[in-house]
């Protein structure tokens, strides 16, 4: 009867410490970190890209880059080499902006997008460029 209760007893005890093992994988692993160089983006009326730098701490495999936004002439967004990149229609209208959300994993940033209005008339403003600071005119010139 002792042999029984000791073999029941190290049954028990190896059973104890079974259930304590840890799950696969890493449940302390450090959880990504995503960090973005500028609140806002501001990018002219006829840009057709836009660009943010970001960091990245703590990559996970598996994980990707999302993108989140409800601005019909934002599109085509990508994140590599520390950059977020994306594609702006030109802009025919008034000023506009939009709010982009990134996501990486468990790891959110967000940015907006500030497109520049049109100039008025449809075209772009004129620019007016001087070829010398000063200019001298003499006294008798006649006009």
């Amino acid at each position: 009867m002792k042999k029984f209760l000791s073999i029941l007893f190290a049954a028990v005890a190896l059973l104890s410490f079974a259930a304590c093992e840890q799950p696969d994988g890493d449940v302390d692993a450090p959880k990504p970190v995503l960090t973005l160089a500028a609140a806002e983006v501001e990018v002219a009326a006829d840009a057709v890209a836009g660009e943010v730098a970001y960091t990245l701490e703590n990559e996970k495999e598996g994980a990707e880059f999302t993108f989140e936004y409800e601005a019909e002439w934002l599109s085509a967004f990508a994140a590599a080499d520390g950059k977020v990149t994306f594609t702006v229609a030109v802009n025919d209208g008034d000023a506009r902006e939009a709010k982009v959300t990134v996501k990486y994993d468990v790891a959110t940033a967000e940015f907006t997008v500030k497109q520049a209005a049109k100039a008025a008339g449809g075209e772009d403003a004129p620019v007016l460029t001087l070829a010398a600071a000063e200019v001298e005119v003499a006294a008798d010139a006649v006009a």
